[in-house]
């Protein structure tokens, strides 16, 4: 019998034990959706070039952008460790527009991505996060008329999508309002290149006809995106 309660105390004080330095995560897995305020910077080059003018022009002009936009993405993450997690997201970094001379310049971009995040370790009101993220942008860039005349418009792209690396960085506060959910408090930085459009246009108030080619390029877009999301453990 007393080798019986021996045995019995010794299992009952190495659950104790163990309990004590089990892993604070308390689930493996973990999903929840993220809604983002982004403001945006960006260089746009534009190529114009004006033929049947009394001399043909060709002329380059670079446009500064800034713009504040609302996205959000889809998130599932599995916890490695007591510090490591990996997470995919896919989301929308939001719909742009800027208006200029005639034109409307529009810009659309979902994207995929992995993260690698460290976690400081867990308390019980929540806990730190930081990590990187690489991924794929699909960004969609259309130029329209904004006098709206359809004969204006010959030849080209009304739109183009193109894939661009994605970089990421990332950080946040993670906030524990009940057990199995949470709540994000995040920044995250990101980084791709937005990509080019071609298009032909016509201006027949002009005797003779003037025709106006367009070759715009987006380059290096950066997104400063703050985030609030919400998640579930599992």
């Amino acid at each position: 019998m007393k080798k019986t309660n021996f045995i019995l105390c010794s299992l009952i004080t190495a659950f104790c034990v163990q309990g004590a330095y089990a892993n604070p995560f308390e689930y493996d897995y973990y999903a929840g959706a993220r809604f983002g305020f982004t403001m945006a910077d960006f260089k746009e080059t534009q190529n114009l070039g004006v033929l049947h003018l009394p001399a043909n022009i060709d002329a380059d002009f670079t446009v500064k952008h800034s713009a504040s936009m609302m996205g959000g993405n889809m998130f599932m993450g599995y916890r490695l460790n007591r510090t490591w997690s990996l997470e995919g997201e896919l989301g929308f970094l939001g719909s742009y527009s800027d208006e200029y001379e005639d034109f409307e310049l529009s810009i659309n971009t979902p994207y995929v991505q992995a993260n690698l995040l460290a976690n400081t370790a867990r308390k019980k009101s929540g806990w730190f996060y930081a990590g990187a993220g690489l991924g794929v942008a699909l960004p969609t860039i259309s130029v329209t008329d904004k006098l709206n005349n359809p004969a204006s418009y010959l030849v080209g792209e009304k739109n183009s999508t193109s894939m661009s690396p994605l970089v990421a960085f990332m950080a946040g506060y993670k906030v524990k309002p009940a057990p199995r959910w949470f709540v994000d408090f995040g920044y995250k930085l990101s980084m791709y290149q937005g990509g080019s459009l071609s298009r032909l246009f016509a201006d027949a108030e002009n005797d003779p006809i003037e025709y106006v080619h367009m070759f715009n390029t987006v380059g290096l877009v950066t997104n400063h995106t703050l985030q609030l999301g919400i998640g579930y453990e599992f």
